[in-house]
Order: C-alpha cells, then structure tokens, then sequence
C-alpha cells in the first residue's frame, strides 16, 4: 500500500491493512517513493495504488513490469464530478487499464458512465465507494478523540479555514502545474485553456479570501482563526500574507478529521474536505466570492452552503456558530455520489476483491535492509534538491514510526469492536510490513 500524502491517506490506508489482516493478508505499508524504488525487490502482490494514469506512467509500467497485480483507488476521484470527460481522459487509459487488475469507483453512476467508456475492461470496474469516507462515519469518529482535545485545548473555540488552491500556489513552484497542463493535453486537447481559465479564477477567488479572512478574524474575535494550507500548497505564501495577523494561525500537520471535530465550524472553497465535514456533519461553508466552473460543481451545491458576499459570508458563520445543524444536508441526497456511507464499508469491498486476485505467496528478500546502503538509495538522500522541492516533499510524507502505525490500528481494531492485533515491524526506512498476530 504506497502513500503518496501522509495526512490525507494514512487512516484509511491502515483500516484497510487491519481488514486485510484478519483475512491472512500481509501488507507492506510505506512510502510511494520508497515502494516504487524497491519494486523489483518485492514480493510479486497486490497493488493499491492511488492513480493508474496514462500509457507513459513510470509507475504502472514498472509495477506491471514486475509482475504485480494492480489495483486501483483513485484519491481524486471526486475530480470526476467535476468535468467527467476531462477525468476519465487524463486518469484512465486503455493501456493502463489493460494491465490493471480492479479499478474501484465511487458509485454505481461511476462505474456505468467509465464502462461505457472503456467497454473493453467493464469487468475491472467495481463499485465500493471511496474508502476515505469509511473514516468519516461515526463509528469511527472516536479514535481522533485524543487529538481533538488537545486542538481544543492548545487553540480554544476556532474557525477552520481550509485551502485548496494548490494549483496557482503550488508548493513546488510554477514549473509544476506548466508540466502538468504540457502532458495533460496531450490526451484531453482542452486541458490547457481550461486550466489557464480556471488558474484566472482562482486569482480572482485568492484575492477575495486574502482580503475576507482577516475580516473574519476580526468579525468574531472570541474565535481564533486557523488556515489549514493543502499539502500541496506553498506554505510561505500563507505566512507571508496572513502570518502576521493576531488572531489568525497557519498550522499544517496531521490528518484533517481531528481538526474538523476540534473546530466550531470550517470555511473552504469546494474541496474534498466540504465533502468530509458534511458527512461529519460539521457546519460548513463554500465562500465564492468570483466564479469558478471547476469547484462549484454539481457534487459541491448538493453538499455544501455557498454564499458568494462577504456580508453573506459573516451571516452564515453567524448561524453555524449559534446553531450547528442549521444549514446540514439531507445524507439521502449525497448516496448517489457515494456508495457504503452506511452498511458493509467500502474497504470491505475492496479487500473482497483482494481475495478474488491470485497471486505468488512469498517473503520479503532477507537483504531488504541492506539496500539502503545502495547508489540509488544513497541518490534518494543526497541529491540536491531545491527548497521548494524538499518542501513539498516534506508536506507530503513528513516519516512514521511503529509506534503511531501500531496506536491507529489500535485505535481502529476498537472502534470496529474487535480484539484482534496486528505486529508492525519496520523494514526498511519509511516502509513496514503489517500482519495478524497468531
């Protein structure tokens, strides 16, 4: 199980390892990076990777080159509400899909609009839901309990504001989002002019935020105010513009969901985390000050508020503040873009189709520990990389341990009700294998 950004997926990741685990599976939990380097060098698996892409992602050519069987849990998916024709064209793609095993989706509606598409790999294309939205539920809501009152207690009463403009403050600088929009529009012929409109619309929205938030901080000044960055984004921008504010703090660390409990309400401008505190059912609120064909999608006015003036703005967080189920959503409505809010998880389902996947049973290599000491480890740690770079790296994946992998899944095995334990044991810098202890 790679992962790619710690805080969004490390959670949902491990209760997938706990299920597995309980069926005899072993899993080998770590870094993207580090995975990707050691492919050769492991067990021949299951896959659960993130993204498949397009014909010529090193990624997919290299787990299909080493014979892994590939599966597939898009971490942005929701993406394809927003434009499914630019999604289904960028992220999938015959020749990745040819060689992967499963491709989970988030809804029946999914599933029969991509195998219209791709006709040719209909069976591949299972529906389970998005198994991030397993840890929204309110089973599991108590294992970030421990750290929530210790947000409570280090903040006091707070509003989150929570961003998402990745894009035009990208934490690796403009090159990146440049060699996305080059590669991108090669398989969707739109891409560009689409994103250099939408990049004109974030402006226009930054600008609206940048000149709102400390307006808010002063507005209710018995609350502080937190600016949650994206993972992605460029955290010196925020420090620059904001930091100076007395009643506002730039804080970036740990998983999202404690922050939402901790928080009185949140303030975002249609990113997945509107999706996560409706179905939390915490008060929340899309600010949409300019236009913006991308956020202001059809998924986002089904589950969330949006106000576009400041004057509506300060009413509406007026309310949540003094009501909290004031603007709440029906969750009947929000099924069709999510299945296994309730009943059987969607992690469940996916480790169903683990099981449906043969493939060769073998132990890691006894000189796993010792490639760390390999060139191309040795590259890994001491290439010069610019400040942006290793910024944006950091955000990412800033490392774990035993000691936190072994308490979440603690954590998890309690909520579920469970007595089960799994042994964690390190094997390789940012990489750990995780099975049933007998």
């Amino acid at each position: 199980m790679p992962i790619e950004v710690k805080n969004r997926e490390l959670h949902a990741r491990l209760l997938l390892t706990t299920l597995a685990t309980q069926r005899g599976f072993k899993v080998l939990l770590g870094q993207d990076r580090v995975i990707r380097r050691l492919a050769r060098f492991l067990p021949k698996g299951v896959i659960f990777d993130k993204s498949i892409g397009r014909k010529g992602d090193r990624k997919v050519r290299l787990f299909s080159k080493n014979k892994f069987a590939i599966t597939v849990m898009d971490e942005e998916a929701t993406g394809y509400f927003n434009n499914p024709e630019a999604f289904t064209s960028i992220r999938l793609a015959e020749e990745t899909l040819d060689v992967t095993e499963r491709w989970f989706c988030l809804s029946d509606d999914v599933r029969k609009d991509i195998s219209k598409r791709y006709p040719n790999h209909i069976e591949k294309f299972v529906t389970t839901g998005l198994t991030r939205t397993d840890i929204w539920r309110p089973e599991f809501r108590g294992i970030h309990e421990e750290q929530t009152k210790k947000l409570k207690n280090r903040f006091g009463k707070f509003i989150l504001f929570n961003s998402n403009f990745a894009t035009i403050i990208h934490a690796a600088g403009e090159g990146f989002t440049g060699t996305q929009m080059t590669r991108n529009t090669k398989y969707y012929k739109d891409f560009t002019e689409k994103m250099q409109q939408h990049a004109k619309q974030e402006w226009a929205n930054m600008d609206g935020f940048l000149k709102v938030l400390p307006k808010i901080a002063n507005w209710f000044p018995d609350y502080k105010l937190i600016v949650r960055p994206h993972p992605c984004d460029d955290l010196d921008f925020w420090n620059g513009n904001l930091g100076h504010h007395p009643n506002i703090e730039i804080v970036s660390e740990g998983p999202v969901a404690p922050w939402l409990f901790a928080c009185e309400c949140m303030i975002h401008h249609g990113c997945t985390t509107g999706i996560e505190a409706e179905l939390m059912s915490k008060p929340h609120v899309m600010y949409a000050p300019a236009r913006d064909d991308m956020h202001e999608s059809k998924i986002m006015k089904s589950f969330a508020t949006i106000v576009r003036t400041e004057t509506e703005l300060k009413n509406t967080v007026t309310k949540m503040l003094s009501d909290s189920t004031a603007f709440g959503k029906n969750k009947k409505t929000l099924e069709k873009y999510y299945a296994s809010l309730v009943g059987k998880l969607a992690s469940e389902k996916v480790v169903d189709e683990f099981e449906k996947i043969a493939f060769p049973g073998k132990e890691l290599p006894s000189y796993l520990k010792y490639l760390k000491y390999s060139p191309r480890q040795f590259i890994a740690d001491y290439w010069p990389r610019t400040k942006k770079a290793l910024a944006y790296s950091r955000q990412k994946w800033d490392g774990t341990s035993v000691e936190e992998i072994t308490d979440i899944l603690a954590d998890l095995n309690g909520a579920m009700g469970v007595s089960t334990q799994q042994s964690v044991k390190q094997v390789y810098p940012s990489l750990f294998v995780i099975e049933q202890k007998t």
